[in-house]
């Protein structure tokens, strides 16, 4: 009974907070702007986390007044607070986030500051216990991985907050799974109170969610939710040392964290931060290939909520069963996501094997700057230079390098070609400081990519318009003036612009 009073206390605490947030928003703070990467059409406020967040609290804060929360079974005084003063630091940070903004570093410091904080006190995972499969100690690890459980709930579900009702239904299954473990499988209050609570402050912004929205929940609501679930959890398991608690809400969560996974491959593929926006999450493709909003909603939910279904009924029979259908369900998941059009294995693989070569090749081109320099530095005759300058070319993987004066006619002895030919080249002129226009003219292997070739130019390029030139290389500069029969503009600082 006092479990549904606390989810009836906070559902009604949200319900009337949110149209004053939603009045409140009207003075231009706490909005979300209608840009490229958004979905939504029109200015909408994204504070219904401080519905959420006060709903919990002065749902649970009533109860531990008269006394209710105190119970057999229920966590001790230490343990609410050091979760409540967590979870109110990652509200507090988001809220100030979706106020005025606050950069990648110190949102990822405070998930890790509060995720310490709780882990330290409560949620080591000492022991994973895979039923029948064995068990494993974690040792030295169980804070590592008690923290590394909090702040992958908390991004998993704030990357998946793009689409009404999203991120608040994928948090309304997996707190209801919570409860429901907490209730039937375990028979301890440990958890439900604070999920029942989370339930019925999410079921009342839910009411002004659901698609068209009214109201977002912003970082605020997103990290604070992520935080209680993670937090839940690890609760459960420091009561049962079972891994049914994240079993369940790792089947909730799928979705997110398929998406999560996504973009992590997807931003290293094309070597940008993990915490750059983009517009290529699950829900954003599935829009761009033609489903409705709410349909698309409603699909994903589907598909999580079916599986953490399927995963529950399968603890009956054992934590290793639960885990068997968890991976086939998962698996499955993203064959469907696939045959959708939104998730490619073999294009995040291929993605990955590619930034892996690119950084390789990006290594590599350093080097031989660095090498070039070197060499140039020292060249003293016109000679040295174009020795210097043909052997970084041949390492480059260029195929031709010719210095062209006035007429369109090579210089001799100022041609040079690897001997090898493609199908596929780049071909630039750039211009030296002479008055008759003459240039070097280079033609660079294309085949593997015209990225790959592009930069390749511009090490050849940098190196020929480096200042080491002017100052090493006066003799050279009047001795090809002089071999070309023009006379050097003086007014021109660099060898080679």
């Amino acid at each position: 009974m006092t479990a549904f009073v606390a989810s009836g206390v906070s559902f009604l605490v949200a319900i009337a907070l949110i149209p004053l947030l939603i009045r409140a928003a009207r003075s231009g703070r706490g909005v979300d702007v209608p840009d490229a990467r958004r979905v939504h059409i029109r200015t909408m406020p994204r504070t219904g986390g401080v519905a959420i967040a006060l709903g919990s609290f002065l749902s649970l804060g009533v109860l531990a007044l008269w006394g209710w929360a105190f119970g057999p079974g229920v966590p001790s005084y230490a343990s609410k607070v050091i979760l409540g003063t967590c979870a109110a630091l990652l509200f507090g940070f988001g809220l100030l986030d979706d106020l005025r903004g606050v950069s990648v570093k110190v949102k990822l410091g405070a998930q890790l500051l509060a995720a310490g904080g709780f882990a330290v006190w409560a949620g080591r995972v000492t022991v994973l216990d895979f039923g029948a499969l064995g068990s494993i100690e974690t040792g030295w690890f169980a804070l590592a991985l008690g923290v590394l459980w909090l702040v992958g709930v908390v991004n998993s579900l704030n990357l998946t907050d793009g689409l009404d009702g999203l991120a608040g239904g994928h948090a309304f299954i997996a707190l209801s799974a919570l409860a429901l473990e907490s209730w039937l499988h375990i028979g301890s209050s440990e958890g439900l109170l604070p999920a029942l609570a989370l339930l019925g402050a999410l079921a009342g912004f839910l009411v002004f969610n659901r698609p068209p929205a009214r109201i977002f929940m912003g970082d605020c609501g997103s990290q604070f939710l992520g935080f209680a679930i993670g937090a839940a959890a690890l609760t459960l398991y420091g009561t049962t040392r079972t891994l049914e608690p994240f079993i369940l809400v790792g089947s909730a969560l799928t979705i997110p964290l398929i998406d999560t996974a996504m973009a992590i491959v997807r931003r290293l593929a094309s070597r940008r931060s993990v915490f750059s926006a983009d517009r290529e999450h699950i829900h954003h493709l599935m829009l761009d290939n033609g489903w409705r909003h709410r349909t698309a909603t409603l699909v994903l939910l589907a598909i999580s909520a079916g599986l953490t279904m399927l995963v529950a009924v399968s603890l009956l029979a054992g934590v290793e069963w639960a885990l068997l259908a968890w991976s086939i369900g998962a698996v499955s998941a993203a064959g469907l996501l696939r045959l959708m059009g939104v998730f490619s294995f073999r294009g995040a693989l291929h993605g990955l094997i590619k930034a892996r070569r690119v950084e390789q090749e990006i290594r590599r081109e350093l080097r031989l700057y660095e090498a070039g320099r070197h060499t140039l530095r020292r060249a003293n005759t016109t000679e040295d230079w174009w020795r210097a300058v043909t052997m970084i070319a041949s390492e480059l993987g260029f195929l031709e390098l010719v210095v062209v004066g006035d007429g369109e006619a090579s210089h001799h002895g100022h041609t040079w070609e690897s001997g090898v030919s493609t199908g596929r080249h780049l071909l630039v002129e750039i211009p030296l400081g002479l008055r008759n226009g003459s240039r070097l003219r280079a033609v660079v292997d294309a085949e593997t990519s015209i990225e790959s070739a592009a930069r390749r130019l511009t090490v050849l390029a940098r190196l020929l318009d480096g200042y080491d030139l002017i100052d090493n290389l006066p003799v050279y500069i009047e001795k090809l003036s002089s071999e070309l029969g023009v006379v050097r503009d003086k007014s021109v600082d660099d060898p080679v612009a």
